[in-house]
């Protein structure tokens, strides 16, 4: 749903921002006495009311959501990064519960959005969002050279990621709040970072965690820098990622496994042949799946292991490939050689496709799980 245009009607009376029933969640699903008490508590609840209504009025007119630290936000924040898989999977399963957990993130993810897009905007720029099951998504700010986009990662995929890294409670997850800005090149970038690592400190936030991959590329992967930022006025975290669009459409770029033909059984009995295939991306299967493949000890290499030198060729071209666009973005020389290296992606897409057709779809989608 679209809510450039919101009223307050279409949230604040059907409680889309808002717990309306906490006693239900605490009867139903157990946590810590501490959140109890915290949902227990018509202060909580008339100040959850009250967090839900200063967003939509901010979401609405596109202003700052906090100018200075909101301590009820914070020590809410502070009780959240306390829930452990199974909190965040009864919350899961509670509507009531659930909307109050976005209602939090919403709001961290707003106030922090807001106050990169107020470091960047150029003369009346503006930024579209909307809403979907319950949070904040599709924030997304755009000028003639760079784009902006943020948002919350959900409790599905909060809890999975929990659950493959053995985290033990909410404080471990740093990206539950992400954004990402898209270059024109590495240079502007660099200017990019520059502007907000230097204006952080009058939006109160602070920077935690740096990892610049143009100052020091990796030797697989570069072009971007990722920021960790702690924000003051929420107690929240928000990951950045800052690096050429060029960069970042390469490694995003669509490939499809073709697997041949195979049989589905349908309700009636008969037998219908349909493609088999697998969608994927260049960054997922040339950088996640092939260094787990690679990896000597894995049973994958061994199972590979007839293929192995042809999937060590496509993950030495994917460094190629990136390390060209990288360098021509340095030398300012990208957009001569565009044409000559797109020919190169669409060429290195082709070899991707038919070597990965040898590899097993099960072990692919279990490596990439």
């Amino acid at each position: 749903m679209e809510i450039n245009n919101i009223k307050s009607s279409d949230y604040i009376n059907t409680n889309d921002f808002i717990i309306s029933n906490p006693k239900n969640y605490i009867k139903n699903n157990q946590v810590s006495n501490e959140i109890s008490d915290l949902l227990d508590d018509k202060k909580a609840l008339d100040n959850n009311k009250d967090l839900a209504n200063d967003l939509l009025v901010a979401l609405k007119n596109k202003k700052d959501l906090f100018a200075n630290p909101n301590d009820q936000v914070i020590t809410k924040n502070e009780i959240f990064k306390k829930y452990t898989i199974q909190d965040l999977e009864s919350i899961r399963n509670n509507e009531i519960a659930k909307k109050e957990f976005y209602n939090l993130y919403n709001s961290i993810l707003y106030n922090n959005f807001y106050d990169i897009y107020d470091i960047l905007k150029e003369g009346n720029s503006d930024f579209k969002y909307s809403i979907n099951d319950d949070k904040i998504s599709n924030l997304t700010y755009r000028n003639d050279s760079i784009s902006f986009y943020a948002n919350i990662k959900s409790l599905d995929r909060i809890i999975e990621k929990m659950k493959r890294k053995n985290k033990t409670n909410l404080s471990e997850i740093t990206d539950i709040v992400r954004g990402r800005i898209d270059c024109r090149d590495i240079n502007q970038a660099l200017e990019i970072y520059n502007k907000i690592k230097n204006s952080l400190n009058l939006k109160n936030k602070e920077l935690i965690e740096e990892d610049n991959m143009i100052i020091n590329p990796r030797t697989d992967y570069m072009g971007r820098i990722h920021l960790l930022i702690k924000d003051k006025e929420t107690g929240g975290i928000f990951e950045l990622q800052i690096g050429s669009k060029n960069i970042t459409d390469f490694i995003e770029k669509s490939v499809v496994i073709d697997y041949g033909t195979k049989e589905n059984l349908n309700n009636n009995g008969t037998i219908t042949y349909i493609q088999d295939t697998f969608k994927s991306n260049i960054h997922d299967l040339c950088y996640k799946a092939l260094n787990k493949i690679l990896d000597p000890n894995s049973l994958y290499y061994k199972k590979y292991n007839s293929i192995i030198p042809k999937l060590q060729e496509l993950k030495k071209e994917y460094v190629e490939i990136q390390k060209e666009i990288f360098e021509n973005e340095k030398n300012s020389s990208f957009e001569q050689r565009k044409n000559e290296i797109n020919k190169k992606i669409n060429n290195y897409v082709l070899k991707v496709q038919d070597t990965f057709s040898y590899v097993d779809k099960n072990d692919i989608e279990s490596i990439l799980s």
